[in-house]
C-alpha cells in the first residue's frame, strides 16, 4: 500500500467542510479534519488517538486506578501531570471537531472529562504549579462546555434549559476566577463575551427558532436582511453574534 496520501488530500479541498465522519477500517467510525498541511484522524470514543496508556482508556483512567489502589499515598508528579496536560489537548482538538459537526453532547462530553481532569490534579498535584499548568484552562473549558449544552439544548427547541447552561457557565466561570483573584475581563473576557452574545441571541429571538434549533441559520437570514436594507450597524452586531456561535474558540 502506498504511503502518499497526495490523492487523498486533492479530493478534499481546504476550503471544503473542515471535519468529516469516515467508517474505519476496524468498523468503528472516526473523525476527520482537514488541515492546510494535512489531515487529522481521530476516535469518536475514548482517547482521541487510540492510544491505550498501560492498558487503560487514558492516562486519567490510569491515574484514577492508581488513586484508588494507592489511596492517601497517591499524588501526581510534575512528569504525570504533564502527561494530562498532553492528553487533555487531544481532548480538545476532538471538542472543536465535535463544534464544527454540530454534535454538541459529545462535546460537551469532552468538556466534563477534560473539568475532571482539572479538579483531579488540583486534588493530587504535589507541587501546585503543576496544578495550575492544567487548570488555567478551566474558563475556557467552562465557557465551551456552557456553549455546547446550550446549543444541544436549542436543538430540541428548549429554551429554558439553554439559558440554564449559559448561566451556569457564567457562574462557574466567575467562581474560578474569583478563586486566584483573576480580573475577570482580563482573563476571561473572550469566553465571557462569547458567552453574553449567545445569550442575548437566545432571549432576543425565541420564538423564531425552527424545529432544528438552528441560531445560526436564523442570524444568516437577519444578516441577508439587514445587508439587503442597509442596516450596516446591525449588520455588524448580527456578524459578531453569528461568529460567536460558529467558532468556539
Amino acid at each position: 500500500m502506498s504511503r502518499d496520501i497526495s490523492d487523498l488530500l486533492s479530493a478534499w479541498s481546504v476550503d471544503d467542510f473542515p471535519v468529516r465522519v469516515i467508517d474505519g477500517d476496524d468498523g468503528r467510525p472516526k473523525l476527520q479534519r482537514r488541515l492546510a498541511l494535512g489531515i487529522l484522524q481521530l476516535e469518536m470514543d475514548g482517547r482521541p488517538d487510540g492510544q491505550t496508556p498501560f492498558g487503560d482508556e487514558s492516562y486519567f483512567d490510569h491515574f484514577q486506578r492508581r488513586c484508588d489502589s494507592e489511596a492517601e499515598s497517591f499524588y501526581l508528579t510534575s512528569a504525570d501531570c504533564q502527561k494530562l496536560a498532553s492528553e487533555a489537548i487531544l481532548y480538545f482538538q476532538r471538542r472543536l471537531c465535535f463544534f464544527d459537526l454540530g454534535d454538541f453532547e459529545r462535546a460537551a462530553r469532552d468538556a466534563d472529562r477534560n473539568l475532571e481532569v482539572f479538579s483531579f490534579a488540583r486534588k493530587h498535584a504535589l507541587d501546585e504549579e503543576d496544578a495550575w499548568m492544567l487548570d488555567q484552562y478551566r474558563g475556557f473549558v467552562l465557557s465551551h462546555r456552557a456553549r455546547a449544552k446550550a446549543l444541544s439544548a436549542l436543538k430540541n427547541q428548549d429554551f429554558n434549559s439553554a439559558l440554564a447552561a449559559v448561566d451556569e457557565g457564567f457562574a462557574k466561570i466567575r467562581t474560578f476566577l474569583d478563586e486566584y483573584d483573576i480580573d475577570e475581563e482580563m482573563a476571561a473576557g473572550d469566553e465571557l463575551r462569547q458567552l453574553r452574545r449567545l445569550r442575548d441571541t437566545i432571549t432576543g429571538h425565541p420564538t423564531e427558532l425552527p424545529a432544528g434549533g438552528d441560531i445560526a441559520q436564523i442570524l444568516r437570514d437577519q444578516l441577508r436582511s439587514a445587508i439587503e436594507n442597509e442596516q450596516y450597524e446591525r449588520a455588524a452586531k448580527i456578524r459578531d453574534q453569528l461568529a460567536s456561535l460558529e467558532s468556539p474558540t
